[in-house]
C-alpha cells in the first residue's frame, strides 16, 4: 500500500542517516543497514542479479562474462556476485560530489539501481543525482520496443560469413506521426574491435578471444545502409513482447555495457551470445541462452527467440537492394529488360515508344535499383562523378515522367529463406555402401561443426552459397576390417554468383581440405592441401538450378604420395564444373567434375567426378545418395543426416 511504502522509506531513510552519523569511529565503518537487508533476502544469488552482473555458474566455478575492470565496484566482483551486489549498494550510499554525477555508482549502473530499488527500496532515503550523461543517452535512445535484426551471411567478408545479429531500438511514437521513422531509430551491435588485417592473425585472434567486443550505437539506418544496400543483405526483423519497464531496463543496461569491454570469441562469446545475454538481463523471465550450442552463431539467436512461447510478437523482412531489383526485374518484359540494361551503360538512352507510362517509369526505376546494387559502395563513397551523375539523370527522368505513381509495392518475405525456416548447423551422418576397389562395403559416420553446403535442405539458407567447418568422415570397411579417414574438411566457402546482364561477379571456390585419393599415383592415400577455383555461374531466376565452371588449381600432401619428381607433393590444374538442382519436395541434386593436369609427375592427369542427391524428411532430418568416381575406384552410398 502506498502508506505502507512511505513510513518504510522514512524508517530507512532515519536508519542510514543514523549509520552515517556514526561512520568513522574506530576500525571499519558499520555495516550499512541497506546491505544487512540484501543480504537477509538473499538477493546476491537471485537469477536477476546474476544476470544484471552477467554471471554464470561453471563446472570449476562461476564468472562474469564481462571482462572489463571498469563493470565491476568489488576486487573480487567478476567471480563473487555477492561481493559485487554488496560493494554495489555501498557505493551507492557515497556522497554524490557536484558536478561529478556521472562518476557515481548511481549514475554509472542504472539498471543495478532500478533493480536494486524495487527490492530494497532505498532511494527514499537519499538525494538522488540527475546523470547528465544518462540523462542524454536515454533521450535519444527514447525507447518503446525492441526487435532482434538478422543479417543474412555474406561471404564475401570472413567477419559477417555466418551473418549478424544486432538489436533495433525503436523510438517512440510522436504526437506528430503514427509510424515509426526509422532514421531516428537506434541500431546496437556488439562487434569486435579488430587491429589486424592479417587474416591468419585475424583468425587466430577472433578464435582465441584477443579482440575487446564493445556494444556500438548508430542508426538503424546506418544499419539498413551498411548490410542491406553496401553489402546486399537481406534483413529480417524479430520483434520482442516485452513490457515497457523491460525495454527501459534494457536500455539502462545496454548504458552500463557500453563503457566496459567483453572478449569476442569467433565461434561462442560473439554478437549471437552477447545479444541473448543482455536481453535476459533485462527480462530475466525468459531462458535464451541455455539452448544455444558450444559454438555459437547467428541463426542460432533467432531459433532460440521461438523456444519461449510468445516472446516474438511480430516479423518484418527487408530485402537487400539486389533482392528489391531482382524482384523488379522478374516482372519485366523484354523490351524492357533491355531497356534497363541500356539505361545503365548511358543514361540518356531514349524510352522505347510502346512502353506506357506505367511500363516506362517502372523501367527508369528499375535501372536506378540496378546501378544502386552494383555500385552501392562507390555511391556511398561519392568517388565517382560519372556514376553520381548518371544516377541523378535517371531519377531526374523519372520525375518528369510522373512525381505522383506509386513505387511498385514491397516484395513479400520469402517465407521459406527465413533464419528460423532451415535446419541447424552441425551434423551427424551415418551411411553404408559399397566400392569397387576392394570389393567390399563399408560403413560411415561423419561429423560436421557447422554449416551448410549445397546439398542440404535448402530452406533458411541461400542457394548458391556454401560454407563448412570440419567437415570429418570416418570409415570402416567391413571386408578388409580396417577404420580409415576419409575426409576431414577444416573449412571449405562456395560462393556460385549468377552471371546476368545487369551483375557480372565471379564465382569462386576456396578449400583446406583433406580427403583421398584413388589413382595410380596415389591409390588409397589420405591427402590434405589447399584449393581454389575461380569462374562464373549461370542460373535460372529463381536459383533453383544452376551450372557452374570454374578454373581450379590445388596442391596436396601426401606421405603415400608419388608426386612431383616422386616427392610427397602434388600440383595440379585445370576446369572445375558443376549442376546443382532444387527439386520437387525440396529435393537437392549437386553434381561436379574436375580434371587435373599433373605437372611433374609420372602420373600426367586425374579426375574427381561426385554427385549427391539428397531429400529432407523433417526440419533436421534428411536421407541421401552420394556417388563418387576417381581413377581407380568407383563408390556409392546411402547416408542419413541429423542437424543439431
Amino acid at each position: 500500500m502506498p502508506g505502507s511504502r512511505t513510513l518504510r522509506a522514512h524508517l530507512v531513510r532515519v536508519i542510514l542517516a543514523l549509520s552515517l552519523l556514526t561512520r568513522g569511529a574506530r576500525g571499519a565503518p558499520p555495516e550499512a543497514p541497506v546491505v544487512a537487508r540484501a543480504r537477509e533476502m538473499g538477493i546476491a544469488g537471485s537469477l536477476a542479479w546474476r544476470r544484471l552482473v552477467h554471471y554464470r555458474a561453471g563446472m570449476w566455478g562461476g564468472t562474469s562474462g564481462v571482462d572489463g575492470k571498469e563493470f565491476f565496484l568489488s576486487r573480487d566482483g567478476k567471480n563473487d556476485p555477492e561481493a559485487e551486489l554488496e560493494a554495489t549498494l555501498n557505493a551507492f550510499l557515497l556522497p554524490v560530489p557536484a558536478g561529478k554525477e556521472d562518476t557515481h555508482a548511481l549514475c554509472r549502473f542504472p539498471a543495478r539501481r532500478r533493480f536494486l530499488d524495487e527490492q530494497l527500496h532505498f532511494e527514499g532515503a537519499m538525494h538522488a543525482p540527475t546523470c547528465p550523461a544518462l540523462s542524454r543517452f536515454m533521450t535519444a535512445l527514447d525507447p518503446e520496443s525492441v526487435a532482434i535484426v538478422y543479417s543474412a551471411n555474406y561471404l564475401n567478408n570472413p567477419a559477417s560469413a555466418f551473418g549478424h545479429t544486432f538489436l533495433r531500438i525503436r523510438k517512440r511514437r510522436s504526437a506528430e506521426t503514427s509510424e515509426h521513422i526509422e532514421e531516428r531509430d537506434s541500431g546496437i551491435d556488439f562487434v569486435a574491435t579488430v587491429d589486424t588485417k592479417n587474416p591468419l592473425l585475424y583468425a587466430f585472434k577472433g578464435m582465441t578471444g584477443l579482440f575487446q567486443g564493445r556494444f556500438q550505437i548508430s542508426t538503424f539506418e546506418a544499419k539498413v545502409r551498411e548490410y542491406g544496400n553496401l553489402e546486399a543483405r537481406d534483413l529480417w526483423e524479430y520483434g520482442l513482447a516485452l513490457t515497457v519497464a523491460e525495454v527501459e531496463l534494457l536500455a539502462l543496461h545496454l548504458w552500463e555495457l557500453t563503457a566496459t569491454h567483453i572478449d569476442y570469441y569467433y565461434l561462442t562469446r560473439n554478437c549471437s551470445y552477447e545479444i541473448l545475454e543482455t536481453i535476459e538481463a533485462a527480462v530475466p523471465r525468459v531462458d535464451l541462452v541455455s539452448h544455444l550450442k558450444f559454438v555459437v552463431l547467428p541463426k542460432d539467436t533467432v531459433r532460440a527467440l521461438f523456444t519461449v512461447p510468445g516472446l516474438v510478437r511480430a516479423m518484418e523482412y527487408r530485402p537487400s537492394l539486389r533482392s528489391q531489383f531482382r524482384a523488379q526485374v522478374s516482372h519485366l518484359g523484354a523490351v524492357e529488360k533491355d531497356t534497363v540494361e541500356a539505361l545503365t551503360l548511358r543514361p540518356e538512352t531514349p524510352l522505347p515508344p510502346r512502353l506506357s507510362l506505367v511500363e516506362s517509369v517502372t523501367t527508369l526505376d528499375t535501372a536506378v535499383f540496378v546501378l544502386d546494387a552494383r555500385f552501392a559502395r562507390q555511391l556511398e563513397l561519392k568517388h565517382d562523378p560519372t556514376l553520381l551523375a548518371a544516377r541523378a539523370r535517371l531519377v531526374a527522368r523519372r520525375e518528369l515522367l510522373s512525381a505522383s505513381l506509386p513505387p511498385p509495392p514491397p516484395r513479400p518475405a520469402p517465407r521459406d529463406k527465413a533464419p528460423d525456416r532451415g535446419p541447424a548447423g552441425m551434423r551427424f551422418t551415418l551411411g553404408s555402401g559399397a566400392t569397387t576397389q576392394y570389393g567390399t562395403g563399408f560403413a560411415t559416420f561423419g561429423y560436421r561443426l557447422t554449416l551448410h553446403d549445397l546439398a542440404d535442405p535448402p530452406d533458411g539458407e541461400p542457394e548458391l552459397s556454401q560454407l563448412q567447418f570440419l567437415d570429418t568422415r570416418l570409415r570402416y570397411d567391413l571386408g578388409r576390417r580396417a577404420l580409415t579417414l576419409d575426409r576431414l574438411t577444416f573449412a571449405e566457402v562456395v560462393a556460385l554468383n549468377p552471371l546476368t546482364r545487369y551483375e557480372h561477379a565471379v564465382s569462386w571456390r576456396a578449400e583446406a581440405f583433406g580427403m583421398r585419393l584413388h589413382d595410380r599415383a596415389c591409390p588409397d592415400c589420405f591427402a590434405h592441401g589447399l584449393d581454389f577455383a575461380l569462374g562464373g555461374t549461370i542460373a535460372s531466376e529463381n536459383e533453383h538450378l544452376a551450372f557452374f565452371a570454374m578454373a581450379e588449381s590445388y596442391v596436396a600432401f601426401s606421405g603415400s604420395l608419388d608426386g612431383i619428381d616422386g616427392s610427397i607433393v602434388r600440383v595440379g590444374v585445370g576446369p572445375y564444373v558443376g549442376m546443382r538442382g532444387r527439386l520437387p519436395n525440396e529435393t537437392v541434386a549437386v553434381v561436379t567434375g574436375s580434371w587435373s593436369y599433373l605437372p611433374g609427375e609420372h602420373l600426367r592427369s586425374t579426375y574427381d567426378v561426385r554427385a549427391n542427391l539428397r531429400r529432407p524428411l523433417g526440419t533436421n532430418v534428411a536421407v541421401g545418395i552420394e556417388a563418387a568416381m576417381q581413377p581407380t575406384s568407383r563408390e556409392a552410398q546411402f547416408d542419413s543426416y541429423l542437424y543439431f
